[in-house]
């Protein structure tokens, strides 16, 4: 059930703001192309990057988590990330998160979108959209795990959509 909003949601909100990111751990092949195929069904283009950090990293950063809530659950699908990362790494480009800030990946991944949008303007026709440029402000509820709680990711993205990306 929740694959098909994913998809109605996001093509919504691309016909009206342009290029979207959109975070979101989907560990099961068939749910992710699920979600490409009907992403590119109604004409959106993904680029699918894998933020990536190995296992003994994974479990330090859960560990760490101010989230204790959401701690065991991230930890019981540590090995299943293990076990997805062979079509992770052939469906997506693999982003090395380790040693780096989230702040730092951000703005890796904002420069590979850029990148891509400028090299393929058939992406933005049409649209009065730019790519923003990385605000630390905007992923500040962002903590060293690599993960948000649902509240701090709706601040962040408040924050986000109010920023002046002129």
């Amino acid at each position: 059930m929740w694959r098909p909003l994913v998809v109605e949601n996001t093509a919504r909100v691309h016909e009206h703001a342009g290029p979207l990111v959109i975070p979101q751990t989907v560990l099961v092949e068939a749910y992710a192309r699920e979600i490409f195929d009907g992403l590119a069904g109604r004409g959106v283009p993904v680029a699918h990057f894998v933020v990536h950090a190995g296992p003994a990293e994974l479990r330090r950063r859960i560990e760490e988590s101010a989230d204790t809530l959401a701690r065991q659950w991230r930890l019981d699908h540590v090995d299943r990330y293990a076990e997805a990362l062979p079509w992770l790494r052939r469906s997506g480009t693999l982003v090395p998160t380790e040693g780096k800030t989230p702040a730092e990946v951000a703005r890796d991944i904002a420069g590979r979108v850029r990148s891509r949008l400028e090299a393929d303007p058939a992406v933005t026709e049409n649209r009065a959209t730019a790519i923003p440029p990385p605000i630390p402000d905007a992923i500040s509820g962002y903590q060293e795990t690599g993960s948000r709680s649902s509240a701090n990711r709706a601040s962040a993205a408040k924050e986000s959509n109010r920023a002046d990306w002129s």
